[in-house]
């Protein structure tokens, strides 16, 4: 078959990776080479639960003057689902030639969160040790992290990370990745743009409280992304997100919308009622779970939003 020779396009921009982009599309790619994903769509009747989420800010607010987000308790109840459903919470190892792997199975519950970054673009952030917090200690720990972003250098904290994780490429014996990331940074086409020697003098000097050090940029145990915050009043669901190897667990949270849902009449049968329902996408690698280990954690959604009075409580 003869092909038509191929029109030039007109380009209209060229926009080179950063640091950050960088990242997140090696991270990306490696997931979905890798990991087999498996999701489930879940939606929740949350209708009771916002009106006790209403009387919860109201008392907080009143009690501490700090106001507290459906969002940071949105993380509490899924700190609770976990708890219910421990194997969600592991690092996989895995080793395609000799067919082997691991579920290593992690005490403390970090949460991998996507956040919008001051000047538009999006980091994942590592929300740490949030199954010891209380919802007060929640909502501090994300108001010290978004200080932390807000005053420190995100491009060179994040370079810090690279070449830390480059240097454990060469220790395990990947000499080409890592030779390979050296030349996408520095040498190739798109190579980074060099830092000057007073945004160095600058992050070296960055007090310990603005810091944004290599503990809040690695991996998580489980990654929440929040994409309903950012995208209020459209409707529909997320279908699929990608796993943040070594994770075996992320969970996507689409925006808060209504809808006809069939509920208990007084009289006893059902009735068709307007509700307020958020969607819930499950995810995880079917390398190291089945579904039933995502059971428990459904198990315990239903009982946080089918009586939330026990929110009072956190």
């Amino acid at each position: 078959m003869i092909r038509p020779p191929r029109r030039a396009l007109k380009l209209r921009e060229s926009i080179p990776f950063g640091i950050e982009r960088k990242m997140i599309s090696s991270i990306t790619s490696k997931s979905w080479r890798e990991a087999p994903h498996v999701s489930f769509i879940y939606e929740a009747d949350v209708t009771a639960f916002l009106e006790e989420f209403g009387k919860l800010k109201a008392a907080r607010m009143q009690a501490a003057g700090r106001p507290m987000s459906l969002n940071t308790l949105l993380l509490r109840v899924v700190v609770e689902a976990v708890r219910a459903a421990p194997r969600l919470n592991a690092h996989i190892e895995f080793h395609r030639h000799r067919v082997s792997g691991r579920l290593n199975v992690i005490e403390d519950i970090n949460i991998s969160s996507p956040m919008i970054l001051p000047d538009g673009r999006m980091m994942t952030l590592n929300l740490r040790d949030f199954g010891n917090k209380s919802l007060d200690e929640m909502t501090a720990s994300i108001e010290d992290l978004q200080h932390r972003q807000a005053a420190a250098n995100l491009d060179l904290a994040l370079m810090d990370v690279s070449l830390r994780d480059t240097w454990e490429q060469v220790f395990r014996g990947r000499i080409l990745t890592a030779l390979g990331r050296l030349w996408g940074a520095y040498i190739g086409r798109d190579r980074l743009r060099p830092f000057s020697r007073a945004e160095k003098r600058a992050h070296q000097r960055e007090a310990p409280g603005d810091r944004l050090g290599p503990e809040f940029l690695e991996e998580g145990t489980i990654t929440v992304s929040n994409m309903g915050a950012m995208t209020r009043g459209i409707s529909g669901c997320v279908g699929l997100l990608e796993l943040v190897p070594p994770q075996v667990f992320a969970l996507g949270i689409a925006a808060l919308q209504e809808k006809p849902l069939a509920v208990a009449a007084p009289g006893g049968g059902s009735r068709v009622e307007v509700r307020q329902v958020l969607p819930f996408c499950l995810v995880f690698d079917h390398r190291a779970l089945d579904f039933g280990d995502v059971v428990p954690f459904i198990r315990r959604l239903d009982e946080v939003f089918g009586k939330p009075e026990i929110i009072q409580g956190w």
